[in-house]
C-alpha cells in the first residue's frame, strides 16, 4: 500500500542489494581520490612555479646570502687573519670549496680590489 501511495506521488522506493550499495561507494571512493590526486598535482605545480619565479628574481637568494657568510667574505676574512701570502690550494681547503672555485673568486675579489696577488699566493689588501 505505502508503494502505491509513494508511486502515485512520484517517488520510487529504491531497494538496493547490498552488493550495488558497495559498487556505487566504491566508484565514489575512486572519483575522490582522483579529485585528491589531481589537487595535489595543481599544489606541487604552482610550487614549482613559484620556485621558478623565485629564482628568476633571485628573492630568495637575496635573503640567504643576507643571513650567511659567502665564500667570498669567508676568503677575504681568511686572508686577512693569515700574515703569510696563501696559495690556492690553501684558501679552497680552507672555505671548502675546489680549487677552480676558490680560483674564480679569488680573481673577483681581485677585480673588485680586496685581494692581490703577491708571489705564488695570495693576500687581502
Amino acid at each position: 500500500m505505502l508503494n502505491y501511495i509513494l508511486r502515485l506521488l512520484g517517488f520510487k522506493r529504491e531497494e538496493k542489494k547490498k552488493s550495488e550499495l558497495l559498487k556505487t561507494l566504491r566508484e565514489q571512493e575512486r572519483v575522490l581520490r582522483r579529485e585528491v590526486r589531481r589537487d595535489v598535482r595543481r599544489k606541487k605545480i604552482e610550487k614549482k612555479k613559484v620556485k621558478k619565479k623565485e629564482r628568476k628574481t633571485g628573492k630568495k637568494r637575496a635573503k640567504k646570502s643576507a643571513e650567511k657568510k659567502t665564500r667570498k667574505d669567508m676568503i677575504v676574512e681568511y686572508l686577512k687573519k693569515r700574515k703569510k701570502p696563501a696559495s690556492i690550494e690553501e684558501i679552497a681547503k680552507k672555505v671548502g670549496a675546489t680549487e677552480k672555485t676558490a680560483r674564480r673568486y679569488l680573481y673577483y675579489l681581485k677585480n673588485e680590489g680586496k685581494v692581490e696577488k703577491k708571489g705564488k699566493g695570495w693576500v687581502a689588501k
